[in-house]
């Protein structure tokens, strides 16, 4: 809701209750003042300026941030304040759990209470001086403290209207004279700020682009990055938004300057996003972007590219709205984002922001700020720098690596592990990305540095079993898997892969116990349906077979393995047209299939349809000469008459 801009309290106002006689409350909201539209978080209460009576500072999550609200509803000398000090051996020194009962003589019977606390409200701590209403010359009968520890102790010398300090085992109140602190400053008017179509971001964190493509106006792909070393403007626009051209337009009048500085455009097209080929521009864009020169090139975007940026703005920028346009990006002479700007973006912020990557992080931090100040210097905030861009580094690299963009994604990596060596999931992911890349050495390092890390976190455990997996070293493998499934009995995949490992074993009827068991805990897991289906199709149980290999092609309709594996079962069950359908699908999701090319030919070759079956077994060899079934089943064609 806040990444949305949206109010966590729906807008509405802040309320405020007044007690009165019979336990009851009247809403006294507007009357009071309080009535704020703010989505407030926190109320701290004291008295501020020294009058006596409780104050309000109230803080918010939008703006204003703060506000202080002066109690001035009760005449002076009506109020008497209470600071209690323990003895720091029984008691704490600030008293904190120790209640004060206040008896007036008028009123003998009820006694006026008040408890010193530490951290009374959400994100608040509070004055801890005690504050009593009671009337101006009011005579007080009793002042009794009950201590945390638990004995009571009776003080004298309290008199409406003043400050006191009350020591434990002392008996007699202490006066205090405080000096009047410094009023805050009055308060602006509360305007909104004006509506604005632009917005300049300069980034702190500065991420790395990877190799992505756009389009050139013919269509043909071309690499966004070619060569780094300066820095590049990638510009969104379209034909038909007016702002767009008015700023390529003035691109276009100051490109001397831009030249100069050293800058280089690339104007990318959002019209016809997913179109394939050249695009037709209106007559007069068309002849107008044919018009630009350098520094300023032009091409289009493709969709991946426009996901891509708005991803990167998401993760940049809390409120997470569509990208408007114009809108753009400035990527320093080391490829790295370092400025958004959404809406018309000015030429002269544009020459200035290209040193902006190469100021150090606290000098970038001073720079994006909205607000002139300065950074406070304290390991603390350090350290929560430190937290706030690793974590940030970390979901970069894992968009990246949803992307498939891999190399990438393990720079991300590495990087948040230099910042943060403690990252357990950042070293785990690392591993991964060796693992698929078939870097089994590094994956190895990465996953029992990860579990040396963190004792209880199962997944690098799994995956270690994945890297010996791989290695042939089954045993350990399994042992790992084992372990696995030992401290987490329902981890999805562990059983399907222990299943693997026993069907490799030749121990079939643990592996079908392992897959069983996999599907019982995670029964949408494709996989494990296919490999129970192709273990049943080994043992001659057909129908079994294609009921498993069913239900892994409706959970995974682009699974190829399990659409061959179902057309076997349909063959052997002389369901042939079906077969054929699902052997012609998996080759259409995986064209380089071999098996399902190789068990399309026999189709054909049982149906009697030998030319498409010689060339069913002459694809399969073409794409692996080695395959030998292919080679066997084309002889066998190759010598019916």
């Amino acid at each position: 809701m806040m990444r949305e801009g949206r109010s966590w309290s729906g807008r509405e106002r802040n309320c405020c209750f007044l007690g009165t006689q019979g336990g009851a409350f009247s809403d006294v909201s507007a009357i009071s003042g309080l009535d704020f539209p703010d989505d407030s978080r926190a109320l701290a209460v004291g008295d501020w300026d020294g009058d006596g009576d409780p104050d309000l500072w109230i803080s918010n999550r939008n703006a204003p941030r703060l506000r202080f609200l002066r109690n001035d509803a009760a005449p002076p000398g009506s109020f008497l304040n209470l600071r209690l000090r323990g003895d720091g051996k029984k008691t704490n020194l600030d008293a904190v759990g120790a209640r004060v009962e206040l008896r007036l003589a008028s009123d003998g019977k009820r006694p006026l209470l008040r408890t010193v606390t530490a951290g009374d409200g959400f994100l608040t701590q509070s004055s801890r001086w005690l504050a009593f209403a009671v009337r101006n010359g009011a005579r007080i009968s009793e002042v009794k403290v009950s201590w945390p520890a638990g004995k009571t102790e009776l003080f004298s010398g309290v008199r409406a209207g003043g400050r006191y300090e009350l020591r434990q085992g002392s008996g007699r109140a202490e006066p205090v004279n405080i000096g009047q602190p410094q009023p805050p400053a009055s308060p602006a008017p509360l305007l909104p700020p004006p509506a604005s179509d632009q917005a300049r971001i300069p980034l702190i964190t500065l991420l790395d682009i990877p190799d992505l493509v756009f389009l050139d106006l013919e269509g043909q792909r071309r690499p966004l990055l070619p060569g780094r070393g300066r820095p590049l403007l990638v510009n969104l626009w379209a034909s038909w938004c007016v702002p767009c051209l008015e700023e390529l337009r003035e691109f276009r009048e100051r490109g001397d300057e831009l030249k100069k500085a050293g800058i280089e455009i690339l104007a990318l097209s959002t019209d016809e996003l997913e179109k394939k080929g050249n695009i037709e521009l209106p007559g007069q864009v068309g002849k107008f972007i044919g018009g630009l020169g350098p520094p300023i090139r032009t091409g289009r975007a493709t969709g991946d590219l426009v996901a891509f940026l708005q991803n990167l703005h998401d993760s940049m920028v809390p409120l997470n709205k569509p990208l408007p346009l114009p809108s753009s990006f400035l990527i320093d002479s080391a490829g790295r984002l370092s400025v958004i700007y959404k809406g018309p973006l000015s030429v002269d912020d544009l020459i200035k922001d290209i040193g902006h990557g190469r100021l150090e992080r606290k000098e970038r931090l001073l720079a994006a700020a909205l607000l002139p100040g300065v950074s406070i210097e304290s390991q603390a905030i350090k350290a929560a720098s430190i937290e706030a861009e690793a974590a940030l580094r970390f979901q970069y690299g894992l968009n990246l690596d949803r992307l498939r963009l891999g190399p990438a994604a393990l720079k991300q990596y590495q990087a948040v592990l230099a910042m943060k060596p403690e990252f357990t999931e950042a070293e785990n992911n690392l591993g991964l990305l060796h693992l698929r890349a078939g870097r089994l050495a590094e994956a190895e390092s990465s996953f029992m540095r990860a579990i040396s890390l963190r004792e209880e976190y199962v997944e690098p455990r799994f995956n270690l079993g994945a890297v010996y997996d791989r290695q042939g070293q089954l045993d350990k493998a399994s042992a790992l898997y084992l372990d696995v499934l030992r401290r987490r009995p329902d981890y999805a995949r562990a059983n399907n892969s222990l299943g693997v490992i026993r069907a490799r074993q030749g121990k079939r009827a643990l592996a079908a116990r392992r897959f069983e068991k996999e599907i019982e805990v995670n029964p949408r897991f494709a996989e494990a349906h296919n490999n129970l289906g192709q273990l049943l199709l080994e043992v001659k149980q057909d129908q079994a077979a294609e009921t498993r290999l069913r239900e892994a092609v409706r959970l995974d309709p682009l699974y190829p393995q399990a659409r061959m594996n179902l057309g076997i079962a349909l063959k052997r069950s002389g369901k042939t047209k079906a077969a054929l359908e699902h052997y012609l699908e998996a080759i259409r999701l995986q064209p380089r299939f071999v098996e399902a090319i190789n068990n399309l030919g026999r189709l054909y070759l049982d149906e009697g349809r030998l030319e498409e079956a010689k060339a069913s077994f002459r694809q399969a060899l073409e794409i692996n000469p080695g395959f030998t079934p292919a080679r066997v089943n084309l002889e066998r064609a190759l010598g019916n008459p």
